[in-house]
C-alpha cells in the first residue's frame, strides 16, 4: 500500500492529463469517448458547481482520476455527489491505491458540504471490495436512465 500519493483537484491546466486517462477508461470498457462525454469533461474543470475530477498521482505519475458530478436531493437534504469514475492505471490497482484515491476524494467532498455520495458502479467494475472497505453499501434502489434527446414512443 506504500508509495507516495497525492490527489489534486483538476482543473484547465491538467486537462489533457486527465482527457488522456478518461480516453484509457473508456478503452477498457470497450467504449471511447464521444465529443460530447469530452466537452463535459472540460465543463467539469471550469465549473466548480458542476462538479469535480480529480487527478491522483503517485511519486509524481499520474495514476488515475475520479470524476464527480453534482446534484441537489431533498430525500439526502442538500448538496449530493454521483462518482461516476473511479480509475486507476493497471500499473497501480491491487496496492491499496484505490481505497486512499476514494477516501481522499470522499474527505474532499465533505470539507466542500456535499451530505452524500453515491457511486455508480457497472456490474464488471472489480471495485466492489474497495467501496465496501471505505463504507459505501448497496441502495437497495433501482436506477433507470432515458436519453432525454431520444424520449421514446408517445
Amino acid at each position: 500500500m506504500g508509495g507516495s500519493l497525492e490527489i489534486l483537484l483538476g482543473g484547465p491546466a491538467h486537462g489533457a492529463v486527465l482527457m488522456a486517462l478518461a480516453e484509457q477508461a473508456a478503452a477498457e470498457r470497450s467504449a471511447g469517448m464521444m465529443k460530447p462525454q469530452r466537452e463535459t469533461l472540460r465543463r467539469l474543470l471550469v465549473d466548480a458547481a458542476a462538479g469535480r475530477v480529480y487527478l491522483a498521482l503517485v511519486r509524481g505519475r499520474e495514476a488515475g482520476h475520479v470524476i464527480v458530478t453534482f446534484g441537489v436531493s431533498v430525500r439526502s437534504a442538500g448538496r449530493v455527489a454521483m462518482i461516476e469514475e473511479c480509475f486507476v492505471s493497471r500499473d497501480y490497482r491491487g496496492s491499496g491505491f484505490e481505497e486512499r484515491i476514494i477516501r481522499a476524494v470522499l474527505r474532499d467532498l465533505s470539507a466542500f458540504g456535499l451530505v452524500e455520495a453515491t457511486l455508480l458502479c457497472s456490474g464488471a467494475c472489480g471495485i466492489e471490495e474497495v467501496v465496501a472497505r471505505v463504507g459505501f453499501t448497496p441502495s437497495g434502489e433501482r436506477m433507470y436512465r432515458i436519453a432525454l434527446d431520444e424520449p421514446g414512443d408517445d
